[in-house]
């Protein structure tokens, strides 16, 4: 026997489809079936009632139901990323069929890839989770003691949040705090010197003056 199309529906064995068009002796222009193969009038339902699942491979994963199935409207879609990939912090691997945007797939960032010996080279404490973040997810980074961040938004702080960006996170190196008191005291002592040879060079202007009047007496 034949396999009804979408839109109709038979009993099956030697009975023919029957277009849901033209059931219960009336003709419904919105009727139609989820799928090939339905043997049952009931299986004819208002065509506004179904969704076809969108989204892609690339960009949503692989769905379950896959894409291109007819479903009704709010059925439940899951979408499954590939490894090292998965949707933005916060957002569900699950949604209805009929939703405006289906979750998008992002890479990860994986700090794994920081060891101790790292993080020490960069003067970075190891108190943060060293394991996949998902795009958009933020991570505390601090500074060890008398270290802050030097340069960038970050300047002037021993403590920054960053997240994790379409699998690239950026957490810097932290510098000691020493280095600008030498440089505040280097200014001070050039500042001194230059004050100091002013009044000694004002002091022998003065003595010069002060021999040059006794001498003209």
């Amino acid at each position: 026997c034949d396999v009804c199309p979408i839109g109709s529906w038979s009993s099956g064995g030697y009975f023919p489809c029957h277009a849901c068009a033209y059931s219960f002796g009336y003709t419904y222009d919105d009727l139609t079936t989820l799928g090939e193969g339905s043997e049952s009038i009931l299986s004819c339902i208002p065509e506004d009632m179904i969704c076809e699942v969108r989204g892609t491979r690339s960009h949503n994963g692989v769905l379950i139901p896959p894409t291109g199935s007819r479903v009704l409207k709010d059925t439940t879609i899951i979408g499954v990323c590939p490894e090292g990939r998965n949707q933005a912090f916060g957002v569900s691997d699950k949604f209805t069929c009929n939703s405006e945007e289906y979750p998008m797939c992002y890479d990860m960032c994986d700090m794994r890839n920081y060891t101790r010996v790292n993080l020490e080279e960069k003067n970075i404490k190891a108190d943060f989770e060293r394991r996949w973040y998902f795009h958009n997810e933020g991570i505390t980074i601090n500074c060890v003691e008398q270290h802050r961040y030097k340069s960038g938004a970050k300047r002037g702080s021993s403590s920054t949040v960053e997240y994790c960006d379409h699998g690239e996170i950026s957490i810097g190196t932290c510098q000691r705090r020493i280095d600008d008191i030498i440089v505040i005291a280097t200014v001070v002592v050039i500042l001194a010197s230059l004050i100091m040879a002013v009044i000694f060079l004002a002091c022998r202007r003065a003595t010069a003056s002060q021999s040059l009047k006794r001498r003209t007496k």
